[in-house]
């Protein structure tokens, strides 16, 4: 008999208990979160939460910011997230450009403005353009440089930033865009206590070109850094500033080989022959000869001139 119940006792087990049924998606949970009046529906499915509706065109700012960086989100939502924002809330938009792998997907929406020449993406590239690092900044230069001076106002005020980086790379977009408005207030960088911003603004006035450039470059050749009389000399070669002759052609016995290198192609920029006997013997003889072979180059020049 003891033999017979430990035979049956399974049985009896598996006929008292009551299958479970397997997961499916029409029995998943639904977690309904109300925001503000709004609904943003999402279903929990085998223990994944997957959005299956998106903030009406109305919602507010927060409930997009909440699909823009839902994980689960398709891209396509994101980036209709991401446009909405660029509309109603530019600043959210940019202080979530580093949240939840969002870097890509905004400069995704950036490339596609644009290319639609789409001015509305202009506020969000200034602030992108302070916020992002120094190297990633050279990028939102670029981005901005696409619109031509359209942005020129918004940058003015960026010359005098607290973040060095920031300021001088607007004065290069500055310089880029050929803003006469802004060489005034470049060409007061150029008594600035940071060698790092006279040398910028010397760059810059050399490639704006506006009126009196050349006066302030030619001021610049008695600065105490040499990579600040380097970058003033650069700025006349390219002005072709006849009139700074004899100041340029007084450096070519400067103590240090960095001026004489430059004053040299400086000479050569101009075109004016006058040089060309100076500028052959600094080439045969001068002791640097990275200076040799830059005044080399500018005696070829010069020989062209007739």
């Amino acid at each position: 008999m003891r033999f017979v119940f430990l035979v049956l006792m399974p049985w009896f087990f598996l006929c008292c208990s009551t299958p479970e049924e397997p997961p499916s998606a029409t029995s998943a949970v639904e977690d309904v979160a109300i925001v503000e009046g709004a609904h943003v529906a999402k279903s929990v499915v085998g223990g994944v939460v997957v959005p299956v509706a998106k903030p009406s065109p109305t919602a507010s700012a927060g409930l997009w910011i909440i699909a823009l960086n839902d994980a689960a989100a398709g891209d396509s939502l994101r980036m209709q997230a991401a446009d909405h924002l660029l509309q109603i809330d530019c600043e959210t938009l940019a202080l979530s450009y580093r949240s939840k792998g969002n870097i890509l997907l905004i400069r995704a929406l950036i490339e596609d403005k644009i290319k639609e020449k789409d001015e509305s993406v202009l506020p969000l590239l200034l602030l992108l353009f302070k916020q992002v690092d120094s190297e990633e900044r050279i990028d939102f230069e670029h981005y901005i440089l696409a619109f031509g001076r359209r942005a020129e106002a918004d940058l003015y005020p960026l010359l005098h930033a607290n973040n060095r980086s920031v300021a001088l790379r607007a004065m290069d977009t500055l310089a880029k865009m050929r803003s006469s408005p802004a060489a005034d207030t470049i060409a007061h960088f150029l008594r600035h206590e940071s060698p790092w911003m006279r040398m910028s603004a010397a760059h810059a006035l050399g490639e704006i070109g506006a009126q009196g450039a050349v006066d302030h470059l030619v001021e610049t050749l008695n600065d105490s850094a040499y990579a600040v009389v380097s970058a003033a000399l650069v700025g006349l070669g390219r002005l072709k500033a006849v009139e700074a002759y004899e100041p340029i052609e007084g450096l070519l016995v400067a103590a240090n080989k960095h001026v004489r290198k430059h004053a040299a192609m400086a000479l050569g920029e101009l075109g004016d022959r006058r040089a060309l006997e100076k500028v052959r013997a600094i080439a045969a003889s001068d002791e640097d000869a990275g200076v040799r072979f830059m005044a080399t180059k500018a005696v070829e020049k010069l020989e062209k001139v007739r």
